[in-house]
């Protein structure tokens, strides 16, 4: 039987539908997100979700960020469009790792901010370490000060699809190898495992996530 998926994770992520998971008004993750963006001093007045889906977290963070700024991007038309009828406030772009390029796109916002963000991104982005690390790399710059990554590691890098989930085009990833990795002065001040909602029925990827979160150093520090 021939297969039906796209030759690449892009493609594949490009036309994922929009199902009830991204419709969901709070997940765990979320929650803790929220619990620990509130901790951070001071507050970020800026964020920037990279694979924002239909904007839920944005949506959830900006009130509680006294209406901060808040834009996010996502590679997939279907979803921003969703989100654009939900939550009409938001600054949703449809784009892909050509908004990290050295010549951006003029119609969507440019600016560094203060806490850039993933929840269950880069597991879908292939070869994260090696051809695609710049897509890392430069998502981090576009932070002033901090990073905060909701990410899962099983323990080996690379594809963990259909092992850990039905989800294709899935892969786990060192974080801490490639925070480690960047040429930017950051620091960890937290790290902590999180048990994550999952849409899928295999649900043992969802017992590896992390929470990441790094703070850029001052000049004087």
């Amino acid at each position: 039987m021939k297969s039906t998926l796209p030759c690449t994770a892009k493609e594949y992520w490009t036309k994922a539908p929009v199902n009830d998971y991204y419709l969901k008004k709070e997940t765990s993750q979320l929650k803790r997100l929220s619990e620990i963006v509130m901790d951070l001093d001071p507050l970020p007045s800026s964020i920037f979700e990279f694979g924002c889906g239909t904007g839920r977290n944005l949506a959830t963070l900006k009130p509680l960020l006294n209406d901060c700024i808040a834009f996010g991007i996502d590679i997939n038309p279907e979803i921003i469009k969703e989100g654009k009828e939900l939550f009409p406030g938001l600054d949703l772009h449809v784009t892909d790792e050509a908004f990290f390029s050295a010549v951006p796109d003029p119609s969507i916002p440019c600016s560094f901010t203060h806490l850039v963000f993933t929840i269950s991104v880069f597991d879908h982005i292939e070869n994260l370490d090696t051809t695609n690390y710049k897509i890392f790399e430069s998502f981090c710059a576009r932070s002033y000060r901090y990073i905060i990554l909701i990410e899962p590691f099983c323990g080996k890098e690379g594809l963990v699809y259909p092992e850990l989930t039905d989800t294709p085009f899935t892969y786990s990833w060192n974080y801490d190898k490639l925070l480690a990795r960047l040429p930017y002065r950051f620091k960890s001040i937290r790290k902590e495992s999180i048990r994550t909602d999952g849409e899928s029925p295999k649900k043992g990827l969802n017992d590896y996530y992390n929470i990441w979160v790094c703070k850029k150093f001052d000049k004087e520090e």
